[in-house]
């Protein structure tokens, strides 16, 4: 499943492309994400459920043209999230206290002169959906202090299903720094269900140039 996202400032031609897809193992798939990033050159690739883990061979991971940025789970096998960022952008990593229930990842960018802050989430289904709570600090911080926010994850929670508490939860935490999910379509679709899982918010709408949604195929299973 991949998200192609591309930003703009009014009044500027500046753009950060932006891709994210649930790798599900970015080991078993990096000559798929080799291919995929040979056919477009994004700024941004956010990965969720990486399945990295700390002394993994860098040829596991290895794109050619960008350095990742990850944070792996710690003490089991599974999870984890990551960042390719172009090798010629300056980023810095913002660092948050509070539960790794949750697995995060942000990252602060310069467009135009204004500070971009871009995250990668990925909730595990067993995880309550309180553990949530620890979106607060960082999405508080990176709504006082940059001047757009763009985050995309995998949280387990049917954002279509409007009756549900979980759904609810993230959606009361989500509108309370006024940020916006702008994915309609279902991104986990069998033939029984079909689910919105994946999601990707924004601070400012009106700055988005496009949002184009893609289910990949099975060379990148979700």
């Amino acid at each position: 499943m991949l998200f192609d996202h591309s930003g703009i400032v009014k009044g500027d031609d500046k753009k950060l492309h932006i891709a994210y897809f649930n790798a599900r193992s970015v080991p078993a798939h990096i000559i798929d994400i080799n291919a995929l990033l040979a056919q477009k050159i994004y700024d941004f690739v956010l990965v969720s459920e990486t399945w990295l883990f700390a002394d993994a061979v860098p040829g596991l991971f290895h794109v050619s043209g960008y350095n990742i940025f990850r944070r792996d789970r710690v003490g089991r096998r599974g999870g984890g999230v990551a960042a390719y960022v172009r090798n010629d952008l300056k980023v810095e990593v913002l660092d948050f206290d509070g539960s790794d229930e949750v697995e995060q990842l942000w990252l602060s960018v310069k467009l135009n002169l204004q500070k971009v802050a871009i995250g990668i989430v990925y909730r595990p289904p067993q995880v309550l959906y309180t553990a949530l709570d620890s979106l607060v600090q960082p999405l508080e911080h990176c709504f006082l202090n940059f001047s757009h926010v763009i985050f995309a994850g995998d949280f387990n929670i049917d954002f279509l299903d409007v009756t549900n508490i979980r759904r609810n939860y993230l959606s009361n935490i989500i509108e309370s720094y006024n940020f916006h999910q702008v994915i309609t379509q279902a991104t986990r679709v069998t033939s029984s269900s079909s689910k919105l899982l994946d999601l990707l918010f924004v601070s400012k709408p009106s700055l988005i140039a496009d949002s184009i949604f893609t289910l990949l195929d099975s060379k990148l299973p979700t």
